[in-house]
């Protein structure tokens, strides 16, 4: 038989930002944050536009936040904050780190920041 053991290859899906973005967040409703995280990683490495690229990136941090983990959220929160310079959104990443920060010297201030933010 010609073929016979040969796997079938499927092509590769068109990249679009907004599939990957809502697979990943999909993945992170699952607590699959490793996997969201991956896919979060490539719509960032990919964004020629620098379009979808601060999205991502602020996602990558919520994932550490949401798993617990705010060492790394701070980190990832920061690269956000550098790619974002010049835009609108800069102010919530900042209060995000203010939120994560300041719990730890102060958990008095921590309520009153954190009924800031929610």
């Amino acid at each position: 038989m010609p073929g016979a053991g040969k796997k079938e290859v499927k092509p590769e899906e068109a990249y679009d930002p907004e599939k990957y973005l809502a697979n990943a967040d999909t993945m992170v409703g699952k607590k699959n944050y490793d996997e969201a995280r991956k896919v979060l990683l490539e719509v960032k490495n990919r964004d020629s536009q620098k379009k979808y690229g601060a999205l991502a990136q602020l996602k990558i941090a919520d994932t550490y936040i949401k798993e617990g983990d705010p060492d790394l959220a701070i980190t990832e929160y920061r690269k956000f904050i550098e790619i974002i310079r010049t835009t609108s959104m800069r102010p919530m990443p900042s209060t995000r780190l203010q939120w994560l920060i300041i719990p730890r010297s102060s958990p008095r201030t921590a309520v009153q920041v954190r009924q800031r933010v929610h």
